[in-house]
């Protein structure tokens, strides 16, 4: 395949037509946070109105309407940050994120005492003790470490970072309910009547990376849709750049390495930005 032309003015109206930030979309909160793929969740007011400034017509409160229905959820998923995506299409991200099986690391095995084989058991126990509703961190906390099987986790509940409890969202078990007290709860992600589940690899890869809104065409890029004259102007900052075809989804994947002693999550690039600015919002 022949490379393309890459122009500043194509690449920057694309990506403001893909956010829906030049024209304002006309959807809901839902459709923003579908084609965004993920969406930064804290700070609340700020998720909020990284979506509100992509629709046309909007309301307060839309966005935690559409938690309270299952219909978007929140889970940990890139770098190590709690995200917003629709219940549909989440699986399709967590598969990915999931791809790198961290608990399967020396350093996981060896700091929670749990083996590869492991996780099918603990990851039941965990659903099990979510059956009768959320719980708090530290709530599912003494339900699991009831088990004899697991007492020594008892850190692993306690510890800030959260990294063990972040792999049972990757995996699709979880997701954060709602809060109680000021205190985030963990729900079983299966109860919610939107969840699509965790697709196959092999599926998740290409449904990610070809959805529409992620992959830009040649005119995109070219800059034959560039925005109005007016607008800020920085063809005199970036030059054009002659991109191969086959490198337009390159991506670079840089886990951190995990320090001695307890383990840590490392972050991941990918072919799309999966974080949003964060900001505070006036209420409307």
């Amino acid at each position: 395949m022949s490379p393309i032309r890459v122009t500043w003015e194509g690449a920057l109206a694309w990506r403001l037509r893909q956010h829906f930030l030049e024209p304002t979309g006309t959807g809901s909160a839902v459709d923003v946070v579908r084609r965004l793929g993920a969406v930064k969740a804290e700070p609340d007011q700020g998720a909020e109105l990284a979506i509100r400034i992509r629709q046309r017509h909007s309301s307060a409160g839309q966005v935690s309407e559409a938690i309270a229905e299952g219909r978007i959820i929140q889970a940990f998923a890139f770098r190590g940050a709690v995200h917003l995506m629709t219940a549909v299409e989440a699986g399709v991200y967590l598969a990915l994120r999931a791809a790198s099986r961290m608990w399967e690391l020396p350093s996981w095995q060896t700091y929670y005492g749990l083996a590869p084989s492991d996780w099918p058991a603990f990851r039941e126990a965990v659903r099990d003790a979510l059956s009768g509703g959320p719980l708090t961190r530290q709530e599912l906390g003494v339900a699991i470490t009831a088990l004899p099987r697991y007492r020594g986790l008892r850190m692993a509940f306690e510890n800030k970072t959260w990294t063990l409890l972040k792999a049972l969202f990757w995996q699709g078990d979880v997701a954060f309910g709602p809060p109680r007290g000021g205190r985030a709860t963990f729900q079983r992600l299966d109860r919610n009547p939107h969840w699509a589940g965790i697709p196959s690899l092999d599926e998740a890869g290409p449904n990610a990376v070809e959805k529409p809104g992620h992959a830009p065409s040649d005119d995109d890029l070219g800059g034959r849709h560039a925005p109005a004259a007016g607008g800020t102007n920085h063809r005199h900052r970036v030059p054009p750049r002659d991109v191969p075809a086959e490198r337009r989804h390159e991506s670079c994947e840089s886990p951190k390495p995990a320090p001695s002693g307890r383990p840590s999550v490392g972050q991941c690039g990918w072919p799309f930005s999966a974080s949003r600015w964060r900001s505070s919002a006036s209420s409307a």
